[in-house]
């Protein structure tokens, strides 16, 4: 804010102009625009950019597999970026985000399971089954089973456990292991199936399911 000084020059910020007085001499230079934005929306939006990026970094190698075919003009990353950013957004105004229910890991028309439950056997494994395909969906029995385990989503301690490799959808069942956690730990699980034999180029959705979010039973 200018002042005015005893001598009648003026000293400081007036409008978008500075007064600088050295001695018996007054210079006037445009101050330098300075950008701040308080705005709610916008900070709510960097957060919700922040926490969707804080997963999707980590969980690179899965997206990579589960959104490769989800859109032709965008990469699997930016592909995931934007449905989860989308998802996150109205988990947020519903007031919903204590779990990872909103988070899609894989985006695809190939058959899911009809059914999937998971429970932690013998105190640090984490046995999930399944049943039953998704109507109207294509799929196979050797199609390959994908699965990890989210560990204290949202806080330093976050970590993943993957699942056993090369189980397939006929199998029924797929366990992650040496998964070390405590009562207070939150346990989010994903799965998907990715078929083994890539579809034809029209048909190159099918080569995933949407992966399948399940709450821990204990």
């Amino acid at each position: 804010m200018g002042k005015l000084k005893a001598n009648g020059s003026i000293k400081g910020l007036v409008g978008n102009v500075v007064f600088v007085t050295k001695g018996e001499k007054t210079t006037v230079r445009g101050a330098v625009a300075r950008r701040t934005d308080t705005s709610k929306i916008v900070k709510d939006e960097r957060d919700n950019f922040g926490i969707v990026m804080s997963l999707i970094t980590p969980y690179k190698r899965f997206i990579d597999i589960g959104f490769k075919y989800y859109k032709k003009d965008l990469s699997a990353y930016h592909s995931a970026i934007s449905v989860n950013l989308a998802n996150y957004r109205e988990a947020f105004s519903s007031g919903v985000t204590n779990n990872l229910n909103w988070f899609n890991v894989s985006m695809g028309k190939l058959s899911g399971a009809l059914n999937m439950s998971a429970k932690l056997v013998n105190g640090n494994t984490i046995e999930i089954t399944w049943d039953g395909t998704e109507p109207g969906k294509s799929f196979r029995d050797d199609d390959i089973v994908i699965a990890y385990a989210c560990i204290d989503y949202n806080t330093k301690k976050m970590r993943t456990v993957t699942g056993q490799q090369g189980i397939t959808r006929s199998a029924g069942k797929v366990l992650i292991e040496k998964v070390n956690i405590n009562e207070s730990s939150t346990v989010d699980i994903f799965v998907f199936f990715k078929s083994a034999i890539e579809k034809t180029k029209t048909k190159l959705s099918e080569n995933v399911s949407t992966s399948n979010w399940i709450e821990l039973s204990r």
